[in-house]
Formats: structure tokens, C-alpha cells, sequence
């Protein structure tokens, strides 16, 4: 969740600030202190103080020999803060030491005078420790405003993620058309709320897909089914009578072919197209080959070739696209049988002599199930145009129909030439 990474950032930046700062006021501590202790060293051991009479007028200072033992020369603390500075004094190994006792910060030094050796006290009284106090202080204020501010800046830095999941938590299926709101941050931020909506309008087409066949297959299959289902009754009735049987059977093979055809172009139509294989094709030897497989599907038609040139497109799809067309001229050449493909740099085209389209209608010859009244007994244009130019557009490209009345229709189609 995006509160524990919250938190984790936040925590891991609050530590890192403290952790940072906490060596830098320990250096700089080091530093004072060092210099402080050094001056205070200096005025005790210049040479005009190296004698011992100046050392004894020196105020609040313990002197102890170490010669023989130690001994206590002067000293104006109490006798049990006496007794401390002498077991420090006695394990006193550096010519100087620092050490804090009953609060308060005392300096060790030994120094040699008259040839003797001795180790002065002298309290630094609270100016270390107060410097301690001070930057403890500093550490713990500038590591919680380091906090709360981390919390701020971080909290902002996340509200465009917080808003995404807020709006995320409201998607259904029932309303697949809302997006996630895309801030003008000009950052990851922004391109993930647009990655995610550009995945989003992927889930919706393709959630539309299978409502579409749905819909689809419960619309076209339910006349041919109950065709089936009539068919079948009759057989039933007339179970005697061969001629009838015979006739119902031939009705129900024909009717299952339709729908096997049907089922077949509605799968193609709820394909996804993402993965066609673009490359160069000779247009005039594909559709010669095409046509080679037309003529014994279809002997007793004439298909007329002129042309040449290249396209870029996807064999499979461009097959799929070339066999529509030409289906869909045979389907409406009632009167002459024949077929013309043309084809150039870019573009071919596919032209019947048959009764053509009514203009009003042209605009919809490529909708889902749409059918002309012309072509009622002869089942319409169905699924074919539909898949063509869902194949077309697939391919970068575009169909265009020109259609006269009782003088036939010719569907161009445009393709990239290199």
C-alpha cells in the first residue's frame, strides 16, 4: 500500500537526516571542544605559569604530585570530590584528559615543574556540558521538524498515487469508461496514470469484444436454431414420408453450414488484431494466386486481373480481406458473372457488375449485421464487410465503396506502399 511506503520513506529519510546531522553536531562538538580545552591548556602552561607559586594562586585549581605515591598539594573541592579526582589522577595516563564528573567537566593535566611531576585540575565548569545539552537539543528539534516536514513534502509527493487509488477502488464493470485523473505533474506520475488508462481503454475494447460476440451469437443464432429446431419437428412429424425427411435433413445441413460460416467470422471479428506481421507483397502474384483458388471454388465465374504494384500488409489478413470481397461480389453478380480486381502501388480494388447499393445506404454496408434490402434472399452482407475493414484498419489502412444502381459496386481498398 502506498501508506507503507509512505511511512517506509518517510521513516528511512527521517533516519538518514538525524543520523547525518548527529555526526555532524559530534564534529563539530569535537572541534569546540578541542579548541576550548587547547586555549584553557595554553594560559595553564605558558612559561610565566610553569612556575609552581603561579599555579597555587591559579583559583579552583587541584594540584597533586605523583612522585612517591600522589599527594594532594592544593585543592579547593569537597573531600569526596577530592577522593574522585585522585583515582582519576592515579590512572591518569595522557598528558591530558577530559572527564565529566557529578556534572560538571574537569580537565587533567600533567605537567613537570622543578623538575617534579604533577597533575593540575581545573574545572571547565558547564560550558561543555551546556554545549552537549545544547546540541542534544538541536539533534532532537531539527530531527522531529525533519519528520514533520519529510510527512508533508512526502504526503504531497504522493496525493497524485493517492488520488489514482481512490478512483482505481471505484472501477466496476459496470462503468469501465471512467479513467484515472492524470496530473499535470509532468513526471512518473502522470506517465503511470496514463499508462494505466491507455491499459484501461485495452480492458474496455476488449471487454466490449466479448459483449459485442456475445450479443452476436445470441442475435444470429437464434433464427438459424429455431430453423433447425422447425426442421427437425417436421422430419419428426413426417418420419414416413422419405421425401420430406430427406428435404428437412438438406434444409438443417445447409442451416448448420450457415452457422458454422457465421461462428467462424464472428470469431474473426473479436480477434485481436496487435499482432499482425507487416512485410512487402506483390500484389499482382498474390491476387494471382488468390484467383487460382477462386476459379475452382467458383468455375463458372470469370476474374479479370490488371495491374501491378506493391503493398505492406500482413499476408494472412490481406488473404482474409481479398477472399471477403471477392464472396461478396459472386454473392450479388447476378446477371454477369464476373469479377474485376485491379491493383497499383498501395491500393487494389474489387468491382462486380451486379445490381450496386442504394446511396443512402453506403454509409452502412459495414456495420455489424446490416443488411440491404437488395440482399435479403441472398443473405445479406452479414459479418464479411465488417471483418474487411476491421482487417483494413488493423493494417493502417482504409476501404472506400463506390456503388451506381443496377450498374454494380467497386470496393477500393488503400494500403501502405513502403
Amino acid at each position: 500500500m502506498v501508506f507503507k511506503a509512505k511511512w517506509k520513506i518517510l521513516i528511512t529519510q527521517t533516519a538518514l537526516f538525524s543520523l547525518f546531522l548527529g555526526i555532524a553536531l559530534l564534529i563539530s562538538y569535537n572541534v569546540i571542544s578541542a579548541i576550548y580545552v587547547n586555549r584553557i591548556i595554553r594560559q595553564m602552561v605558558e612559561p610565566p605559569l610553569l612556575k609552581f607559586e603561579r599555579f597555587l594562586k591559579i583559583p579552583n585549581i587541584a594540584v597533586f604530585a605523583l612522585n612517591d605515591g600522589i599527594k594532594v598539594v592544593r585543592t579547593p573541592f569537597s573531600k569526596e570530590l577530592t577522593d574522585k579526582l585522585i583515582e582519576v589522577a592515579r590512572k591518569l595516563k595522557d598528558r591530558k584528559t577530559l572527564k565529566s564528573l557529578e556534572g560538571e567537566d574537569f580537565l587533567f593535566l600533567k605537567v613537570e615543574i622543578r623538575g617534579k611531576e604533577f597533575v593540575v585540575v581545573r574545572p571547565l565548569g558547564f560550558v561543555l556540558h551546556s554545549l552537549r545539552r545544547s546540541f542534544l537539543f538541536i539533534w532532537i528539534v531539527f530531527s522531529v521538524v525533519s519528520f514533520f516536514l519529510g510527512n508533508m513534502v512526502i504526503s504531497r509527493v504522493l496525493n497524485p498515487i493517492m488520488d489514482m487509488i481512490r478512483q482505481a477502488r471505484k472501477f466496476s464493470g459496470e462503468n469501465l469508461g471512467r479513467r484515472l485523473p492524470e496530473p499535470e505533474t509532468h513526471d512518473e506520475f502522470q506517465e503511470l496514470a496514463r499508462t494505466l488508462n491507455e491499459m484501461l481503454d485495452r480492458i474496455q475494447k476488449a471487454f466490449e469484444r466479448q459483449s459485442q460476440f456475445m450479443n452476436d451469437v445470441s442475435h444470429e443464432l437464434k433464427t438459424p436454431l429455431t430453423s433447425i429446431l422447425g426442421y427437425s419437428e417436421l422430419a419428426l412429424r413426417f418420419s414416413d414420408r422419405e421425401e420430406i425427411v430427406k428435404e428437412s435433413l438438406d434444409s438443417i445441413r445447409e442451416t448448420a453450414d450457415r452457422m458454422m460460416k457465421l461462428i467462424q467470422n464472428m470469431l474473426d471479428l473479436s480477434k485481436s488484431l496487435e499482432n499482425l506481421v507487416m512485410e512487402r507483397i506483390d500484389m499482382r502474384h498474390f491476387l494471382e494466386k488468390q484467383i487460382e483458388n477462386f476459379s475452382k471454388e467458383f468455375p463458372e465465374f470469370q476474374f479479370d486481373l490488371s495491374g501491378d504494384g506493391v503493398v505492406v500488409a500482413d499476408r494472412k489478413a490481406l488473404a482474409i480481406v481479398v477472399k471477403a470481397l471477392v464472396e461478396n461480389a459472386i454473392k450479388f453478380s447476378e446477371n454477369e458473372k464476373i469479377v474485376i480486381l485491379r491493383c497499383g502501388d498501395g491500393w487494389f480494388s474489387v468491382e462486380d457488375r451486379g445490381k450496386g447499393i442504394p446511396r443512402e445506404e453506403l454509409e452502412r454496408i459495414f456495420d455489424r449485421f446490416y443488411k440491404v434490402d437488395r440482399s435479403r434472399s441472398t443473405g445479406g452482407y452479414g459479418l464479411g464487410l465488417s471483418i474487411v475493414k476491421k482487417y483494413v484498419e488493423a493494417m493502417e489502412g482504409r476501404i472506400e465503396v463506390e456503388s451506381e444502381s443496377g450498374r454494380g459496386t467497386k470496393f477500393t481498398v488503400f494500403l501502405r506502399s513502403s
